[in-house]
């Protein structure tokens, strides 16, 4: 299963991570854990090895996508 939380709503799905990335990699989501794809316009900062979305809540960033992802993200 997958979760995908937008600002007012959650939806769970039986898709794959990995379909998800492939539908909306040309809106530009980015992945930045084997459980995490993002949108870079949501990201307030990123402290760490984490991006914050608001004061309470924060995602890891994962060493393998974090060159990769911080690259994309501070064009």
């Amino acid at each position: 299963y997958t979760e995908i939380y937008t600002s007012d709503k959650k939806y769970v799905t039986t898709e794959t991570l990995s379909h998800w990335e492939a539908q909306l990699e040309h809106f530009q989501f980015v992945r930045i854990h084997k459980s995490y794809l993002v949108n870079p316009a949501k990201i307030q900062k990123i402290v760490a090895n984490h991006v914050v979305f608001s004061e309470n809540h924060s995602i890891p960033i994962g060493r393998t996508y974090k060159e990769r992802f911080l690259k994309e993200f501070i064009r």
